[in-house]
């Protein structure tokens, strides 16, 4: 459908003789003709580039209502705050936290006897299990079965309308 058979199907919605009731008497199947030609056009609706949390959040709210949505992410999901920042810094906080109350537990009345030994081998261990954690809770999986494509590698613009990924 070229531009010119749109012109016409607009042509005839609009110009078409009125029924008893004053609808128009074209059929509706010049509409969805029109629908076709622009909605298919494209494979997604909106493309959310980052599987942080912010792309989370957008991938999920647009396909809640409806839209044809794919998320790309270049490397694992989760983003900054799930893999370097807010999880493994608070993890270590709270396992700081409680070496600290352990080191502290006479002021509570708790008594600590000499030599105190607090092995921190199993402290980075202890972070990567709570990475983790999280990470399974926004596998590629789910995002798939709430209808988000999940697509792997560096996103690049090809033009206004086209994105590849490598």
């Amino acid at each position: 459908m070229d531009l010119h058979d749109i012109v016409h199907c607009i042509k005839a919605y609009l110009f078409s003789p009125r029924g008893s009731q004053g609808k128009p008497l074209i059929s509706f199947a010049a509409i969805g003709l029109l629908q076709d030609s622009f909605m298919n056009k494209y494979d997604y609706d909106i493309i959310v580039i980052g599987g942080g949390a912010a792309g989370f959040v957008s991938s999920k709210l647009a396909s809640g209502l409806g839209k044809k949505v794919a998320m790309i992410e270049k490397d694992k999901l989760g983003g900054e705050c799930t893999l370097n920042g807010c999880i493994p810094s608070k993890a270590l906080i709270k396992t700081s936290r409680i070496a600290h109350q352990i080191i502290n537990a006479g002021r509570y009345g708790l008594a600590i006897h000499p030599p105190l030994d607090i092995n921190t081998d199993h402290v980075m261990a202890h972070v990567r299990s709570a990475v983790q954690q999280v990470y399974d809770g926004h596998r590629p999986e789910a995002f798939q079965k709430l209808g988000i494509d999940v697509l792997f590698g560096a996103p690049t613009f090809i033009d206004n309308h086209q994105i590849q990924t490598s």
